[in-house]
């Protein structure tokens, strides 16, 4: 059975061959960071162009699953196995977009609520679990948002946390999912001026063993602002390279990098509509500018981000110029 500490072994291999590049950085960039290039994927079957869906990496069944989006979806749960996209599932929760997934070690299954319909605007408030089929749960407490948050699990504290999001308007709530049951917590990673915040990004960093948030909006203010939850309640910190302010950037764990990777979303202090397709790096201290080469994921937001069979960052879809997207790529 494949374990996620198998999957950072094999990843943290990769680490090793990134430091055999070193000779790619070129003369006179003493000090730059080895080239660590996305790898565009051609699978012979993939889902159809998505936004706004949701992925997460579920360490039981050794998948990256993949459900929801935009443009109007239907109700297949897909799977990347490291080579190709397949079917894992049909039917469960109504088709819907805006709402995000996390894997929960701790019962062996994928967590994800709330989310807008995609053809109906329905705003859903409902919890759902995946473990290779959908099951909806009936918490006794349910969270207020139901859009436009974030969310990761919280590895050292065995519990699912999501921040930030909407209903009718910005809820400012931090939510813990203990297996059966929503929390509300009062501690909420944005500035006291503020009413709430909409899509921001997080990912838990093993190293640190804390989540990490950074951006999202406020109001119609976009936020580059870097915050830590490491179980009971946020800490805004100071790194001293800060990426530019973004809205619907999606972030995970790499292992060969040691950090949280972040990629595109929208740029702007106002608003945040210019699509973005940078690559950070965030080592638990600051943050830095990933050397990805060329050949890179064009600037997109409201993209899908999972770990990977491999470990490795994996990125599908997003919200392009041209449109949704249906493209695959690894870091």
């Amino acid at each position: 059975m494949f374990t996620f500490a198998k999957a950072l072994t094999v990843r943290s291999s990769v680490a090793v061959l990134a430091v055999a590049t070193a000779s790619l950085v070129p003369t006179g960039s003493a000090g730059a960071s080895p080239l660590t290039p996305w790898v565009p994927l051609n699978p012979p079957a993939a889902p159809p162009a998505t936004a706004e869906g949701a992925m997460a990496f579920d360490q039981a069944l050794g998948e990256t699953v993949l459900f929801g989006g935009s443009p109007p979806s239907n109700d297949l749960t897909w799977g990347w196995n490291g080579t190709t996209w397949s079917v894992l599932a049909k039917g469960g929760p109504a088709p819907r977009k805006n709402m995000q997934m996390a894997y929960d070690a701790a019962t062996g299954s994928i967590v994800m609520f709330g989310g807008i319909g995609t053809s109906s605007g329905h705003g859903f408030n409902d919890t759902w679990t995946f473990d290779g089929s959908w099951h909806k749960q009936s918490p006794k407490d349910v969270p207020t948002t139901v859009l436009g948050y974030g969310m990761a699990y919280d590895a050292a504290n065995q519990t699912v946390v999501m921040a930030g999001g909407e209903r009718t308007s910005p809820t400012g709530a931090t939510w813990v999912w203990d297996g059966s049951n929503w929390h509300r917590n009062a501690s909420v990673p944005y500035p006291a001026s503020s009413t709430g915040l909409n899509y921001p990004t997080m990912a838990y960093d093993p190293t640190v063993q804390a989540i990490v948030l950074f951006g999202g909006i406020t109001g119609v203010i976009g936020q580059s602002t870097t915050w830590e939850w490491t179980g009971s309640a946020w800490t805004q910190l100071s790194p001293v390279t800060v990426p530019p302010a973004r809205r619907a950037a999606v972030s995970i764990y790499d292992a060969a990098l040691g950090g949280v990777v972040m990629f595109g979303g929208y740029g702007g202090i106002v608003r945040g509509t210019r699509s973005l397709g940078d690559t950070w790096l965030f080592d638990g201290s600051n943050w830095s500018t990933v050397r990805v080469g060329t050949t890179r994921p064009a600037p997109r937001g409201d993209a899908q981000m999972g770990i990977a069979p491999t470990g490795a960052a994996l990125l599908f879809g997003g919200s392009t110029t041209s449109g949704p997207a249906a493209d695959t790529w690894q870091l």
